[in-house]
Order: structure tokens, then C-alpha cells, then sequence
């Protein structure tokens, strides 16, 4: 004999229907995993399960865009370190190069021919100290005679290749030390020949005369730093020794390591 009354059966029936899979989204998810009808478990993509709002696209585009203005910024601002500075080592460091033009210091003007060196001056033009200052240089001369302008100006090339390199190998462990603005005197005999130059009277007929040289020194920074500078002195005739010749810079052969102080 069935002991539930009218409205109990009816409560049932109601609940039978309310859990059915067309009725109840729940239903159906849990009837389609393997016991999910005794464990009541819910998918992730239940709404129900929930925490947070879906991301619009919108707003991943521009969380996108900020990540990539961030890394540019960061970028940019490294190269704008960089190069200020560089700018900053650039106009602080040492300068040195030949202050003036240089002159013919005669030593004798005797018989067989005369003695000269090369008088010039060394300065800083920099804000810092140069360190381990080193000046050495020689002369070439184009006598007058077949094939001896070629010759001379096939010297000059290959004395500017390496008249720095040779300086720099004569520079002693000290040097000397050059402040902003200070002048020294150089007074150089050719380094290559070893001997003074010398014009022999009635025997060479010079025609032209080159001193190159150059200075090699350290900046403040530890960097070192070279200047390669040539003199000239030409004439149609044949040079007369004097220490009045018209010397002026060279068109070739001045010029530095790095490009000019801005």
C-alpha cells in the first residue's frame, strides 16, 4: 500500500521534472560527465563559475599598444644616454695639436752644408689634462732631378702611415703632462735618417720641404689619442736655408684619430 499522500507524489513529480536535462542546464552538464549526477560538479565555462569578466579585445590591444610605447621609451632613452655621453667625453677630454706653424731652427750654416730642425710648438685646446705626451716627426725633401718628385712624395706617403705608430713606440712610461691652454716647445730632428737635415750648398737643389709628424697623448678618460700634422715650404728655385722660410700647413696630413671637437 503506497503510504505517500497526494501532495507528497505531486512534490515528487515536480522535482522530477524541474532536474530533467530539458529543463535544468545543470542537468545536462552533469549527465554528460561520467557520475556528474552524484557529484554535482560544473564546468569552467559556467557562468556560475565565474570570478571575473570576460577582457574585452579592445582593452588587450591597448594593454598591447602601452607594453610596446614602455619598451620604445626605454630604447630611445638608452641611445639619448649614449650619445649625450659621448658628446660630454667629446668636449671635456684633451686636444692636442701643433699651436702655430712651424719654423727652420738652423744649428750651423758651415761648410759643407747647413744643420736644421724642426721649431714648433705643441698646445691643448681641450678642457682635460693630456697625459704621456710624446712629439716626434722628420723631414722629406724633393730635390730637383728625374724621377725625384716621385720618389719624395712616395716617402711622404709611407711616412704618414706610420709616423704615429713609431711616436707612440717612443713614448716613455711617463711622458709629460699638458693642462688646458698650455704651450710646449718642440724642437724635433728626424727620427727615420737619424741625423739632422741637411742642405748641401752647390750639391742638392732642394725644391720642396716636408716636416710630418705627430703627437700622441692620453685624455683624462684613459683613452688614448694621436694627431698626425705635415709642414711645407716650396719654392721654384732652389730653397736657401733660413729661418724665414714661408712654411704653412700641408693640404694632406692633418688630421686626428676622431673627427673634430664640435
Amino acid at each position: 500500500m503506497d503510504s505517500n499522500t497526494p501532495q507528497q507524489r505531486a512534490n515528487e513529480r515536480e522535482d522530477l521534472q524541474n532536474n530533467s536535462p530539458e529543463n535544468n542546464p545543470l542537468a545536462r552538464v552533469n549527465s554528460s560527465i561520467p557520475g556528474g549526477e552524484k557529484s554535482g560538479l560544473r564546468t569552467p565555462s559556467d557562468p556560475r563559475n565565474c570570478r571575473y569578466e570576460p577582457t574585452p579585445r579592445w582593452w588587450r590591444i591597448v594593454e598591447g599598444l602601452g607594453a610596446f610605447a614602455v619598451i620604445a621609451y626605454a630604447v630611445i632613452t638608452g641611445w639619448m644616454w649614449h650619445d649625450s655621453n659621448r658628446n660630454f667625453t667629446v668636449n671635456e677630454r684633451a686636444w692636442v695639436g701643433p699651436s702655430d706653424v712651424m719654423q727652420l731652427y738652423i744649428v750651423t750654416d758651415d761648410a759643407p752644408g747647413t744643420q736644421a730642425f724642426a721649431d714648433y710648438s705643441i698646445k691643448n685646446f681641450g678642457h682635460g689634462p693630456a697625459l704621456k705626451v710624446n712629439s716626434k716627426g722628420r723631414f722629406i725633401q724633393f730635390i730637383d732631378g728625374p724621377g725625384q718628385e716621385e720618389a719624395a712624395h712616395a716617402e711622404l706617403d709611407k711616412t704618414a702611415q706610420t709616423v704615429c705608430a713609431d711616436t707612440l713606440a717612443a713614448t716613455s712610461s711617463l711622458g709629460m703632462t699638458v693642462f688646458p691652454d698650455q704651450v710646449f716647445a718642440m724642437v724635433q730632428t728626424p727620427v727615420a735618417s737619424g741625423s739632422d737635415i741637411v742642405f748641401t750648398k752647390g750639391a742638392r737643389n732642394v725644391k720642396q720641404l716636408w716636416f710630418i709628424g705627430c703627437v700622441t697623448y692620453r685624455d683624462q678618460f684613459g683613452t688614448s689619442h694621436w694627431s698626425r700634422f705635415c709642414f711645407t715650404v716650396s719654392d721654384e728655385k732652389t730653397i736657401t736655408p733660413s729661418e724665414k722660410l714661408p712654411w704653412r700647413y700641408s693640404p694632406l696630413y692633418n688630421d686626428t684619430d676622431e673627427e673634430q671637437k664640435q
